[in-house]
C-alpha cells in the first residue's frame, strides 16, 4: 500500500510531464527553435512519448535552421553515426559545420575527424588542423594530442616537431589518455633547445 499523498504526488508529476510535453509540441509547432529542440530530444527519447527518430531529426533540423545551433549538431551526431536514422556523412559534415560556425566546439572536433578521415567528402587535413585547434581553444581537451599527433606525422600538412611537442604538453596538463606515451616518444626526437621552446610555447597558448 502507497503511504497517503504519495499516490497523488505521483499522478502531480505525471501531469507536470505530459503538461511540459504539450508545451514544447505547443512551442515547436508554432516556431519556437528552443522548444523544438526539446521536443526533438524527448521524440529521439521516447520520454513521455512515443520514440519517433525521423520526427526527431526533423525537428533538430528547423530548430537548428531557427537559430539554435546545438540542433545542428545533435542532427549531425545522428547523420554521421547512423544513430537512429539512416547514416549520412555528406550531410553529417555540412551540419556539423553550421554548429561550428555557431560557437559548438564539440562540432569543430567531429567535424575535424571527418576531414582527417575523408568521411563524407575529400581528406582535408589542414581543415582538420584548423577544426581541432578550435575546439581546443573551445575545451574540447581531446584536440591537444590528435594536433599532436597530426603534427608529429605531418601527413597531409608541413610536419613540425614543435609544434607536436607544444600540443603534446597541452595534452599531458589535461590527463588526455595517451598523452604521456606520445611525449616520451617525441622528447626522444627533439633537442633540449626546442623541447623548451615547445614548452614557453604551450604556456604562452594557454
Amino acid at each position: 500500500m502507497i503511504p497517503g499523498g504519495t499516490t497523488s504526488a505521483l499522478t502531480e508529476g505525471r501531469q507536470t510531464y505530459t503538461q511540459a510535453m504539450d508545451w514544447y509540441r505547443e512551442g515547436a509547432e508554432a516556431g519556437n527553435p528552443k522548444a523544438q529542440f526539446y521536443y526533438g530530444l524527448r521524440l529521439q527519447a521516447g520520454i513521455h512519448t512515443q520514440r519517433d527518430l525521423e520526427a526527431a531529426a526533423r525537428w533538430f533540423r528547423k530548430a537548428g535552421d531557427g537559430g539554435y545551433p546545438l540542433a545542428h549538431y545533435k542532427l549531425a551526431v545522428m547523420l554521421q553515426f547512423g544513430r537512429d536514422i539512416e547514416a549520412d556523412p555528406q550531410q553529417a559534415r555540412k551540419y556539423y559545420r553550421k554548429a561550428a560556425n555557431h560557437g559548438i566546439f564539440e562540432a569543430n572536433y567531429n567535424l575535424a575527424t571527418m576531414l582527417q578521415e575523408g568521411s563524407g567528402g575529400e581528406v582535408d587535413m589542414n581543415g582538420a588542423a584548423a577544426h581541432f585547434e578550435e575546439a581546443a581553444r573551445g575545451g574540447v581537451t581531446a584536440a591537444f594530442l590528435d594536433l599532436a599527433i597530426l603534427y608529429a606525422r605531418g601527413e597531409g600538412i608541413e610536419p613540425d616537431l614543435i609544434k607536436a611537442m607544444k600540443w603534446v604538453i597541452l595534452a599531458e596538463n589535461h590527463k588526455v589518455k595517451g598523452a604521456a606515451d606520445a611525449s616520451r616518444l617525441l622528447r626522444e626526437r627533439l633537442s633540449a633547445g626546442d623541447r623548451r621552446r615547445a614548452d614557453v610555447w604551450a604556456k604562452a597558448w594557454e
